[in-house]
């Protein structure tokens, strides 16, 4: 949002919100006043409703970072909600517009005026006879006529998600931790916040209490496992990684949340920098819950590998403990957390995991290849003949190639990263592309596969029903409504998947027919 405003009696020109590094060079020597003192005067901003309220206007700098950065992330929706809300009412406050940007759920806007005698008499008549006074009161408090329409409130509670406390701001709504230093007469932190916020707490800690101080959290809405490790650490991480961490973990899915919880408690891990690095390779590691010892394990794999679960009988002929020492490897351990195994051989996370017992090999990716029909049609939905295909190979090839490039992807996962689940599948994979070949004659797509570890046949069986949904569902939806226009001016049409006879097939399998697959 473009804002011209005086600062330090200097006028700015500034497209908001910008980094705290961006905050704390133009304020020159941070004091922790910079938060919450009025110390800028607002001359114009780019929103005209928002202009026509705060121009002319003291507020405090920060403050006007944060609604920008809010305004910046509106859906359509919420920005006409905004506008429409602040076009007929008066703040008093940045703050109060902030407040306003997180409860704009608890609003909902009529725009559509074509029936508006029904609109009318839904909101001021009841049973054709005119409301009371006191009804009246209530409606008005209900529904606010603006310049972008009727704002009506619905069930859901305003709440003041955003208040002060001090130099620390407590946006409520978006708190994951509350961080507190005990026994000292220190203003709370709200997790995750800005690096200004927590440069003041620093500063407080380092001036006033140079001995020794105790970190608290409470957890308000982070992932608990992962509040449990930070809580395990807090007075090991510096209060910026703890932050930081916070940050990290709110745009994963709660099925990575969780993933990432179990494998950095069953590891030492020692700064932010570690948790990262874990984070990068989170789908290289096996995690299993309710394994804490080596009977645990072999109980677990007496059931997996060998199909037999263990009554009371049949304990006393088998060597439980036995077992699980044979199937466990180098690559595992089992804590009291649960069991561990990393699959791949990335040597950055090979001191965090010889810390815990865990061996890196030193070994060499392996690949596989998995092949599955395609289809080409025409303009008119008419399928090309095999030999057409193979004319215009060259050219549906660099078709395909150009629109996976446009998907951005991680080279190393490639169109793995939509694999969701957690489990030895994801760890054994490392990754998979796809191009197409001509294979006896037939043009084919074909999946490159690329192995930290040999799979099973169960396992191939599941990585050929998530190619195939890739294929119908995912990439392949997309691209086959992606027009192909050749060189010599035909229009088709690329289908990596069909409902009619659609197979994925391991080389083997495809060539000679053979239900097994290789590894390379």
């Amino acid at each position: 949002m473009k804002t011209k405003f005086i600062f330090n009696d200097v006028e700015h020109k500034v497209n908001l919100p910008i980094s705290d590094s961006e905050l704390l060079n133009l304020c020159g020597e941070f004091k922790p006043s910079f938060l919450n003192e009025e110390n800028c005067k607002v001359l114009e901003v780019e929103n005209k409703e928002l202009n026509k309220v705060i121009a002319n206007k003291n507020c405090n700098l920060y403050e006007l970072n944060i609604l920008s950065s809010l305004i910046e992330n509106f859906t359509i929706v919420e920005k006409e909600k905004f506008d429409a809300y602040i076009s007929s009412v008066t703040f008093e406050s940045v703050g109060k517009a902030i407040n306003i940007s997180l409860n704009l759920d608890g609003f909902d806007l009529i725009t559509d005026f074509k029936e508006i005698q029904k609109m009318g008499e839904k909101i001021l008549y009841n049973k054709e006879e005119k409301i009371s006074d006191e009804e009246f009161k209530i409606l008005k408090d209900k529904y606010l006529m603006t310049s972008r329409g009727v704002l009506t409130r619905n069930d859901i509670e305003l709440k003041s998600f955003y208040k002060k406390d001090k130099n620390k701001m407590f946006n409520e709504k978006q708190c994951k931790v509350i961080l507190s230093i005990e026994n000292k007469d220190i203003p709370n932190l709200y997790l995750p916040c800005s690096q200004l916020e927590v440069e003041c707490l620093n500063r407080e800690l380092k001036n006033d209490y140079n001995e020794m101080y105790t970190v608290n959290l409470e957890n308000r809405n982070l992932n608990e496992k992962i509040y449990k490790f930070l809580n395990n650490y807090a007075n090991v991480f510096s209060i910026n990684d703890i932050n930081e961490t916070t940050k990290t973990v709110i745009p994963l899915s709660s099925e990575t949340t969780n993933h990432l919880g179990n494998v950095i408690n069953c590891l030492k891990i020692r700064n932010l920098d570690e948790i990262e690095i874990v984070k990068n390779n989170l789908n290289e590691f096996e995690y299993i819950e309710n394994i804490s010892s080596i009977r645990d394990y072999g109980i677990y794999m007496l059931k997996k590998e060998e199909n037999i679960k263990l009554t009371e009988d049949l304990e006393q002929f088998i060597n439980i403990e036995g077992y699980g020492k044979m199937k466990k490897d180098n690559y595992s351990i089992i804590t009291e957390k649960g069991y561990l195994k990393y699959y791949g051989c990335n040597k950055e996370l090979e001191d965090i995991l010889n810390r815990v017992g865990i061996n890196i090999e030193n070994k060499e990716l392996k690949e596989t290849k998995i092949y599955f029909p395609i289809e080409v049609v025409d303009s008119e939905n008419y399928d090309l003949a095999n030999y057409e295909i193979e004319e215009y190979f060259d050219e549906i090839l660099e078709h395909l190639e150009n629109n996976i490039s446009k998907l951005n992807l991680d080279e190393k996962r490639g169109l793995m990263k939509g694999y969701c689940y957690y489990d030895t599948i994801n760890a054994k994979v490392l990754g998979y592309s796809i191009n197409l070949e001509v294979i006896n004659g037939e043009v084919m797509g074909g999946a490159n596969v690329k192995l930290n570890e040999e799979l099973t046949e169960k396992e191939v069986e599941k990585l050929k029903d998530e190619i195939e949904g890739e294929m119908s569902d995912g990439f392949g939806e997309m691209f086959e409504q992606r027009e192909l226009k050749t060189d010599d001016g035909n229009k088709f049409y690329v289908r990596l998947w069909n409902e009619n006879y659609w197979v994925a097939k391991t080389e083997e399998e495809f060539i000679f027919g053979e239900k097994r697959y290789s590894i390379r």
